[in-house]
């Protein structure tokens, strides 16, 4: 966690540190962007609670540098987006303090210009995950990052994309009118 720190005030400053940053990050990509390395058997309540803010603190760098971080390896790009987008669904106790760095991020990400030209590659991915989690979801901010999403890639959201997001949100909808 100290090193995600020390990286997040240097990183701009020292744009020859990006290359080795992006290199451990992508050679340790699946043990850092794992889902939930938090809650195993042998792990007391503190370590559960390091590595929930670890990956707290990853998601919220990935936010900060997503337009320096990963622009030759489009692989540990699409990782980390994933990354972001799964970690909004766990968002059930401890996990939602994961959940809302993630979606606070993905919100930065979505709007950030420089990095929508490779985000328009995953759109296909990213509406699927979206879909999935539109049923679950009770972050407010969350509806404001698709808002976005629809409105700074509407040119991109065709068809089926847009069809799917739409028969979600309309569902979404319904289900809120019948809880009420």
């Amino acid at each position: 966690m100290i090193v995600f720190t020390v990286m997040s005030y240097i990183l701009p400053q020292r744009k020859d540190l990006i290359v080795n940053f992006e290199r451990m990050v992508t050679t340790n990509v699946k043990q850092f962007l794992e889902k939930r390395p938090h809650n195993l058997p042998d792990m007391d309540d503190f370590a559960n609670a390091k590595a929930v803010i670890l990956l707290n603190r990853l998601s919220l760098l990935l936010g900060y540098y997503a337009d320096i971080l990963f622009t030759s390896n489009h692989e540990a790009f699409r990782q980390a987006m994933e990354f972001l987008i799964e970690g909004i669904g766990n968002n059930q106790g401890i996990d939602e303090v994961v959940a809302r760095g993630c979606v606070d991020t993905i919100a930065i990400v979505v709007t950030d210009h420089d990095v929508a030209p490779r985000l328009k590659l995953y759109l296909d991915t990213i509406v699927s995950q979206v879909v999935n989690l539109l049923d679950s979801v009770v972050f407010i901010n969350f509806f404001d990052f698709m808002n976005d999403l629809v409105k700074l890639y509407a040119k991109d959201l065709v068809g089926d994309k847009i069809l799917s997001l739409m028969t979600a949100v309309i569902n979404r909808i319904l289900k809120e009118q019948q809880a009420k």
